[in-house]
This record gives C-alpha cells, sequence and structure tokens, in this order.
C-alpha cells in the first residue's frame, strides 16, 4: 500500500469516528426512505453507456477543476446524455464533499454513484440518505469478511455496487460473491499509474453475465469503442471532462462520437 493510500485511509478512519458521534447512523435511518436502486438498470439500457464523474482533485492530479460547481457540472451532464454520475465524496485528498452529491441529485434525475473509500458499512447507509443510488467497494482494501458484509449491506440499504478490481484475482473474487457490476480500475492503487491494457487483459474474465465498466484513463472514444466492442457496458470518465471548460459539451462530442464507432 502506497503511503498515499495509507494516509487517506487513516484520514477517512479519523473522519468516521467524527462523523459516526456528529450523526448516529439510527438517525439516518429514521429519516430515510428506501427507493430502488438505478444505477444498474442504466447501465443495461442498449448500447455503450458513461458515467460522467464531477471531480475536483485527486492525489495523482492535484486540482483539476476547483471552482466547478456539481449542481450546474450534474446538470450539464443530464442534457449531454450520460447514463449515470459520479461524485466524488472524499475531502482531503480529492476535494469532495457530501455537498458535491447532494447538490448534484438536487439537479439531475440520472443515477449517482458515490465514489470514496468504504471502509465501514456507516458509509453505505450514510451514501443511501445523501442521495445515491451505488457506491463504489474498492475490492484490494477488503477482506472476504467484509467484501460479502459490504454487498449485503448495499442490498440491504436498496443501493447498488459498483465492485472495483484491478486483477484477474480481484475479479474472480468480485464474482464469486456476486457482484453485479465490476469496475475495471486501469489505475494501480499501489503505484497510482495508469495503463488501459488492464481491461483488455481483464476481458478474459467476463462471465457474460455481470455488468463490466472500465475506469480511468479513457480519454477519447475510439478506446471506449475497443472495449465496448470486447464486452465492456460502461466507461467512468472524470479528469478528460472536468479538465475542459465546458465538461458538458465534451461528454456530448464524446457520446456522439462513440455512438458512430458502435452503430450504437
Amino acid at each position: 500500500m502506497t503511503n498515499v493510500l495509507q494516509a487517506i485511509f487513516a484520514r477517512t478512519r479519523k473522519e468516521l469516528k467524527k462523523q459516526k458521534r456528529a450523526v448516529p447512523i439510527e438517525s439516518m435511518m429514521r429519516n430515510m426512505g428506501l427507493s430502488r436502486p438505478r444505477f444498474l438498470e442504466a447501465l443495461k439500457k442498449p448500447g455503450p453507456s458513461i458515467i460522467a464523474e464531477f471531480k475536483r482533485a485527486s492525489p495523482s492530479e492535484g486540482a483539476i477543476c476547483s471552482t466547478g460547481k456539481a449542481e450546474e457540472i450534474a446538470a450539464a451532464y443530464t442534457s449531454a446524455g450520460a447514463a449515470a454520475i459520479s461524485v466524488l465524496t472524499e475531502k482531503n485528498y480529492f476535494s469532495g464533499s457530501s455537498e458535491d452529491l447532494i447538490a448534484a441529485r438536487k439537479n439531475s434525475k440520472l443515477p449517482i454513484l458515490r465514489k470514496d473509500f468504504i471502509l465501514d458499512a456507516y458509509q453505505i447507509v450514510e451514501s443511501k440518505s445523501w442521495g445515491a443510488d451505488a457506491v463504489l467497494i474498492i475490492t484490494a482494501l477488503l477482506n472476504d469478511k467484509k467484501l460479502y458484509g459490504f454487498l449485503q449491506a448495499c442490498r440491504r440499504w436498496e443501493l447498488d455496487a459498483v465492485v472495483e478490481v484491478h486483477t484477474k484475482s480481484e475479479v474472480e473474487r468480485a464474482l464469486a460473491f456476486g457482484a453485479d457490476i465490476i469496475g475495471v480500475n486501469n489505475r494501480d492503487l499501489k503505484t497510482m499509474k495508469v495503463d488501459t491494457r488492464v481491461s483488455f487483459e481483464l476481458v478474459e474474465k467476463m462471465d457474460g453475465r455481470t455488468v463490466f465498466i472500465s475506469e480511468s484513463g479513457i480519454d477519447s472514444p475510439e478506446m471506449a469503442a475497443k472495449l465496448f466492442k470486447l464486452g465492456y457496458k460502461g466507461f467512468l470518465i472524470g479528469t478528460h471532462f472536468m479538465k475542459q471548460p465546458e465538461p458538458g459539451k465534451t461528454l456530448s462530442r464524446f457520446i456522439a462520437d462513440l455512438k458512430k464507432l458502435t452503430d450504437a
């Protein structure tokens, strides 16, 4: 585990202790209504799906779009034709917040993925209370007991789970525990380096039932089209759009070009 990841985990655990004291889980449960998750459903629609991400910063890139407003960009992504929206909520290294997710929720009817470092079942309930439809669960960070428990908690609280993997063995673990959505992260969390060959190498692990998406480093319709033809259904793209003056317009062009390349 890199020093960056160790630092993120330490800060996340510290913040969690404070958050649990400030907002007990019982309080969230009393004020939370359940609704059927829509994230997986959106990905299953015909053609390739773009999960457009709202992302202010990252440890590897530094500041990406520090002045971006979640409500405006979520609305722009919606108008441009995104299948779903991803929102970073980790605040210390990605400059995210619950406010960003809540603002995106208020300004878009699309399914929303909470992207964060989920280390405690408390965060799953928290995600639902903020209006998320899905959460990211990182296989590399969890033992079998926690991975299974988090997937069960997502089902209990009516959330879809994107189970993130980077290696063949992680795909096998995710499939063994019944993941409905597997997100292949082209970024190695140990080195923070991106290599899209990872997505091509893990194609052989597709089972024909589970929805596979590719994350990180997808910055062209041509790359997405190649992966779609190999079996990937969706593509989570953040940095490429957020670096542009108008993320929504860039997304719109990306989708139009991708449709031409895939005849979708």
